[in-house]
């Protein structure tokens, strides 16, 4: 993220809000973070039987529809139903 940022300069405009979140997610500390993560996973799947392979592959497609969710409502700015109570967008 940082380099696309770099890239594109001020070109592009994000609101100072995501500012601290945005950085995090592209951040070394982060990329790092999650390469250790996947080595410890991969150092786990050497050792575990096909049945914790199985259901890790579960919970791992579960993560990947979870986050597709996320940002496919982000993108469309969908509406959560009956929470304000009111026929205004939610406040952001």
């Amino acid at each position: 993220i940082m380099s696309a940022q770099a890239f594109c300069g001020d070109s592009v405009q994000r609101p100072a809000q995501f500012d601290a979140w945005i950085n995090m997610y592209g951040g070394d500390e982060f990329e790092k973070e999650v390469k250790d993560y996947i080595g410890v996973v991969d150092e786990v799947c050497k050792t575990a039987d096909e049945a914790t392979l199985k259901e890790m592959e579960k919970h791992f497609m579960m993560s990947c529809k979870l986050e597709h969710m996320f940002w496919d409502q982000a993108h469309f700015k969908m509406q959560w139903p009956g929470v304000f109570n009111t026929s205004e967008p939610a406040p952001l």
